[in-house]
């Protein structure tokens, strides 16, 4: 998984269960610069087949047409990061314990 796969992750999974719309992720993912959906999309993908296991398709992260992409995995917020502050959990490993939780 590369940089931009791991920034869309945490971008859905502090808002996971909310949809995030395609022009957030694309902002938040590569500030102003100008970026198709199509890049955003094959980022997406990317994610998408790096969280699959055993050849399984990934259910975590579901596209809303028109909407965005919603993180469908169960994620709790918690103090666990050694005192970094908030960090989010998924599947008992620490996500990212310095992302910015929105």
């Amino acid at each position: 998984m590369g940089d931009r796969e791991f920034d869309l992750l945490c971008t859905l999974a502090a808002r996971a269960g909310e949809i995030v719309s395609n022009r957030e992720l694309m902002e938040r993912i590569w500030g102003k610069s100008a970026v198709r959906d199509g890049r955003l999309r094959f980022h997406i993908n990317v994610l998408r087949k790096a969280l699959s296991q055993d050849g399984v398709k990934n259910r975590y992260i579901t596209k809303v047409v028109r909407g965005g992409y919603i993180f469908t995995a169960p994620i709790r917020r918690s103090t666990a990061g050694g005192g970094q502050g908030n960090c989010l959990l998924w599947d008992g490993h620490v996500i990212d314990a310095t992302f910015p939780l929105v």
